[in-house]
């Protein structure tokens, strides 16, 4: 999955998650905490791509 994609794919899931926290639709806490740990995992894993794609890049330019 590409960067953009990730991100639209995270925008989603946080629309969703603040549709399903105003209780429209009602949802269990189960879900909802579901929801928030696979946000944070997304967030997670896109910034620790990003960190690892500065590196290679710093990385790289110091080789120079």
């Amino acid at each position: 999955m590409i960067e953009a994609e990730l991100l639209e794919y995270i925008n989603k899931k946080r629309y969703t998650l603040e549709e399903y926290r105003s209780g429209n639709p009602r949802v269990s806490n189960s879900l909802l905490k579901v929801l928030e740990r696979e946000l944070h995992d997304l967030e997670y894993a896109l910034s620790s791509e990003d960190a690892n794609l500065k590196k290679v890049l710093l990385d790289k330019c110091a080789g120079q």
